[in-house]
């Protein structure tokens, strides 16, 4: 009678249990960072306003995203919210105002991550204004969630997290590069995560649309694009005299939607509150190098972690592969090589 486990089947599941190892474990070490160190608020009455500016925020209309976009707005700064549901963005806006956050100017765009064609038309709808773009957060993001393939044929967090968010910064970089001044350039902020230190393997070939599926592999492996892209786009950019700077950033473990398909948590919630960050916490960490005035001309290409820079994987910083990535990248985007 033949053995119902292949080899290969055998190899993907010890895989995919080791990388559930690793996420934890580095999930583990951040939570204990976060307990044993402050918290770095950030007081957006102590940083100079930006009226004028424009940022973009993915994901704006909730979670994380929403805090990062409530600090631009308490900057003055001109704040367009890319979401698949508009009408809860405005809502959205609406209780902001409500709240008392009367500075800034809020505006709501529709977008779906899970399609490219959408990641375009949002695009083309900014580029339409012509308007200098002065900061861009890629922030939404989906964790750990059942199998699913997009419209354009990839996995899904393979492409909400990371191709789509490569696509749109490539079509923004013209106006990102507009928004920079001599004395401060333009910021794209990548929000990843600690668990792109599980991503030990990377096969270009098949982390688009896996042969096989678990939920932490393709999550590590989108965190770890995000942010080997980052190091890449950033050099690249500092070769052509290009002042936009392009760094990620792990905002915490965080109480959020996010670990909605995440089965033990559930399980854990009355121990997770008091040792998971806030959202307003998250938010802080994100909106750090988005906005303040601390991130410098120099400081591209870093990782951050509680508005501080922290060592990434070790592997995001192999030139070889960062280079594959990005030919890769633009090849699954639709784009001409560079």
């Amino acid at each position: 009678m033949a053995c119902p486990f292949s080899c290969a089947f055998v190899k993907s599941f010890l895989e995919s249990i080791w990388c559930f190892l690793l996420i934890h474990w580095a999930a583990t070490k951040y939570i204990c960072f976060e307990l044993l160190y402050k918290h770095n608020v950030l007081d957006t009455s102590k940083i100079p306003k930006r009226t004028g500016q424009v940022a973009i925020v993915t994901g704006g209309s909730r979670g994380i995203g929403g805090i990062v976009v409530r600090k631009m707005l308490e900057c003055d700064m001109h704040v367009i919210i890319g979401c698949r549901n508009v009408q809860s963005g405005n809502a959205f806006v609406q209780k902001l105002r409500r709240d008392g956050v009367t500075t800034g100017q809020p505006g709501v765009l529709e977008l779906d991550l899970t399609s490219l064609e959408s990641v375009r038309k949002f695009a083309n709808e900014i580029l339409n204004r012509n308007v200098p773009i002065h900061v861009l957060v890629n922030n939404a993001g989906i964790m750990m969630c059942p199998h699913s393939i997009t419209e354009d044929g990839f996995e899904s967090q393979f492409q909400v997290n990371y191709l789509s968010h490569f696509l749109l910064t490539y079509l923004l970089m013209p106006r990102l590069q507009q928004g920079a001044t001599e004395s401060e350039f333009s910021r794209v902020v990548n929000v990843s995560s600690s668990a792109h230190f599980a991503a030990t393997k990377i096969d270009l070939n098949d982390i688009p649309n896996p042969a096989s599926y678990d939920p932490y592999r393709p999550y590590a492996h989108s965190k770890f694009l995000q942010v080997a892209s980052s190091n890449f786009w950033n050099s690249k950019l500092k070769s052509e005299g290009a002042p936009v700077i392009m760094v990620s950033v792990h905002p915490g473990m965080i109480d959020t939607g996010l670990y909605e398909n995440v089965f033990y948590y559930k399980l854990f919630s009355y121990i997770t509150k008091y040792i998971f960050k806030t959202t307003e916490q998250g938010g802080d960490a994100v909106a750090f190098p988005a906005i303040s005035p601390a991130v410098k001309n120099t400081d591209g290409g870093l990782f951050y972690a509680n508005s501080e820079q922290c060592e990434p994987n070790e592997l995001t910083k192999d030139l070889a592969l960062q280079q594959r990535i990005w030919e890769r990248s633009l090849s699954w985007a639709g784009l001409e090589q560079d």
